[in-house]
């Protein structure tokens, strides 16, 4: 029931970005070789997976990328970097949303493309998708909600890796009039 009323919570407070003229974006596929900044949302079981960050940072080399991680223990504190953000369940309110702090910093790093790389739904990823300014916001189809403007709808389940490598395939196959 919790989780029920948190996912509403979560719901209600994008619904409500949605009208801030701070979190309006202009929605536009743009062509891969015209992006520069790339946001990817991640989440982790315990300790973040540095290998796996590391083959994701080099998929997208020729990107500034910056991570935003939510790692789902409350002991684990890591200082954020100049690429990484980290998240856990300390930096929450009551109802799973990140802090202001936290809120501000994402709001105020805006991309070009936002790649949301989570396989499960998950509340404080759920919500920066939600309130990202990026033109053009990627993920994996989920149940319960529908925030990207390009969703891959995997047949089979995939890891991180694969699910980027599928969304890139689409956005590289994108051409827009310039």
């Amino acid at each position: 029931m919790l989780e029920e009323l948190k996912r509403k919570y979560v719901d209600w407070q994008i619904k409500l970005s949605e009208s801030d003229k701070k979190f309006r974006r202009e929605k536009q596929f743009l062509n891969w070789d015209d992006v520069k900044t790339v946001t990817v949302l991640l989440t982790y079981e315990g300790r973040p997976n540095n290998a796996e960050m590391d083959q994701i940072m080099q998929i997208l080399s020729d990107k500034v990328v910056s991570f935003w991680c939510f790692v789902s223990s409350k002991e684990y504190l890591r200082q954020d970097s100049e690429k990484v953000t980290y998240l856990n369940p300390k930096s929450l309110t009551l109802f799973s949303i990140p802090n202001k702090i936290i809120k501000g910093r994402f709001v105020a790093d805006q991309s070009d493309v936002m790649i949301d790389l989570t396989l499960e739904e998950n509340f404080p990823l759920k919500y920066l998708a939600g309130i990202s300014r990026a033109h053009c916001r990627c993920g994996k189809k989920k149940e319960n909600y529908s925030l990207y403007d390009l969703e891959i709808s995997p047949t089979e389940k995939l890891s991180r890796v694969d699910l980027l490598e599928q969304i890139l395939y689409y956005l590289k196959t994108i051409k827009t009039k310039n």
